[in-house]
C-alpha cells in the first residue's frame, strides 16, 4: 500500500494523470450581448409643410432628409406616397414620407398638405391705426385680428414696408407677395398679378373710394421703400411714431394705377388710415 502511494505521489510531481485527480473546468472569455436597436429615425420636411400652388403652375416637391442614430443618413431610402399633385384641378393634395432603419424601426410618418388655388386674396382692414403702428410685426398681427380677415385657415401679413424688417425690391426682405400669382379681393374682384420678381406692374385699385386711404411705406412704382436713411420720411420711423412732423407714404382709392395704390403721396404719421392685408401660402 505505501509503494502504490509512492507511486501516485511520484506521478503528481513528474506532471502525469493518474485518472483519479479533477480536471478543471475550461474558462471561456466573457460575452457582452448586443444592445438591440430600438430608436427610430427621423424625417426632416424640407420646405414648408404646406404649400400654396397656382393652377397650372409647374409643382416640385422639395423633398425630405431622413437620418438614423445607427444607420447615419438613409435619405435614400425614403419612401414617398400619397396624392399626385394636378395642378390644373383645384384642390388639396397630400404627400407622405415613411423610412425604416436596417433594423426595422419605421420613423414617424411626415406629410406635406399641397393646396392648389386659383388666387391669392387681399383685403382692407376695417380697423385705421396711426403711423405708431408698432413695427411691422404689428401690423401683421392687426391683419390677422381685423374684422375683415375672412378667417379661412391662412395667415394674412401687411403689404407696408419699412426698408428694414420688410422690403420688396432691393433688397427683398420677408415680402408678402408670392411670384407669378393672381391677387384677388375677399369680394372676388382681380387685384393683380404679380411678376417673376413678386411685384404688380399694374393694379385693379382695390378701392373706388377716395376717401379711403392705407398705408404702404412704397415710395415708387420700382416699389423702393422710403427713406431708409430718414426713416422718419416715407414709413412713419419704421412705423413706430404718430408725430405730425413724420410722414409715411400711403395709397387711396382714387384710380386704378400703382401711384394711387401704392405711393400716391406722403400723410403725416398721425393721421389714421387702413392696411392692405395678403394672403399668405
Amino acid at each position: 500500500m505505501k509503494y502504490l502511494n509512492f507511486i501516485i505521489s511520484a506521478a503528481l510531481v513528474l506532471g502525469f494523470s493518474t485518472g483519479c485527480e479533477k480536471v478543471p473546468e475550461e474558462i471561456l472569455p466573457s460575452e457582452t450581448p448586443a444592445t438591440p436597436d430600438t430608436t427610430a429615425p427621423t424625417i426632416t420636411l424640407l420646405g414648408n409643410s404646406t404649400v400654396l400652388v397656382m393652377q397650372n403652375a409647374t409643382y416640385t416637391d422639395a423633398g425630405a432628409t431622413a437620418s438614423d442614430d445607427t444607420d447615419g443618413v438613409i435619405t435614400a431610402n425614403i419612401v414617398t406616397t400619397g396624392d399626385t399633385v394636378n395642378t390644373a384641378t383645384l384642390g388639396d393634395y397630400v404627400i407622405r414620407y415613411n423610412v425604416s432603419d436596417a433594423a426595422s424601426n419605421a420613423a414617424t410618418e411626415v406629410t406635406r398638405t399641397v393646396t392648389v388655388v386659383s388666387h391669392l386674396k387681399v383685403f382692407l382692414t376695417t380697423t385705421t391705426v396711426g403711423g405708431n403702428i408698432g413695427g411691422i410685426a404689428a401690423a401683421d398681427t392687426l391683419c390677422a385680428n381685423d374684422v375683415s380677415n375672412p378667417n379661412d385657415g391662412y395667415t394674412y401679413r401687411a403689404l407696408l414696408v419699412d426698408g428694414v424688417d420688410r422690403s420688396a425690391l432691393n433688397p427683398t426682405v420677408d415680402w408678402v407677395l408670392q411670384p407669378s400669382f393672381v391677387y384677388k379681393t375677399t369680394g372676388g374682384a382681380t387685384f393683380g398679378t404679380t411678376n417673376a420678381s413678386a411685384v404688380f406692374t399694374s393694379i385693379t385699385n382695390i378701392s373706388t373710394n377716395a376717401g379711403e386711404i392705407w398705408w404702404t411705406g412704397v415710395a415708387d412704382d420700382s416699389w423702393n421703400p422710403g427713406n431708409t436713411t430718414a426713416p422718419n420720411d416715407g414709413n412713419c420711423n419704421r412705423w413706430t411714431s404718430n408725430s405730425g412732423s413724420d410722414n409715411g407714404w400711403m395709397g387711396k382709392g382714387s384710380g386704378n394705377s400703382l401711384d394711387a395704390t401704392f405711393n400716391d403721396g406722403r400723410y403725416a404719421c398721425n393721421g389714421s388710415y387702413k392696411l392692405i392685408c395678403v394672403q399668405g401660402l
